[in-house]
């Protein structure tokens, strides 16, 4: 949604968002981003959150439900982690992932 310069209105609700730049978008005035859930896998209780198209981990913040070092999200059990993602233009939008946590994979060794 990047370089939209005549946009003024944008409802972006429901979806499977994990991110959005407005930043390029100087007539922005009204930004809801209600209700966007993306579902993940984090192996072992980890997940690498630049897999994640478009996600800029410098922009999010207010962590909910999990801690976040470098690019790591680590949840102690499935369920959901919200946080808040700096849009651009003075927006910010809360948006939610719907943690699956699986068993860390282990190298199965064969002699």
């Amino acid at each position: 949604m990047s370089h939209n310069t005549a946009l003024t209105y944008l409802t972006c609700d429901s979806n499977n968002l994990t991110s959005l730049d407005m930043s390029h978008d100087t007539a922005l005035t009204y930004l809801t981003c209600y209700f966007n859930h993306a579902a993940i896998t984090a192996n072992g209780g980890t997940f690498d959150l630049s897999t994640l198209p478009g996600f800029d981990v410098a922009k999010a913040s207010d962590w909910n439900g999990g801690t976040v070092s470098g690019t790591t999200l680590t949840v102690p059990e499935s369920g959901d982690v919200t946080y808040t993602y700096d849009c651009g233009q003075g927006f910010s939008e809360t948006f939610t992932l719907n943690v699956m946590v699986i068993a860390a994979v282990k190298p199965t060794i064969t002699g």
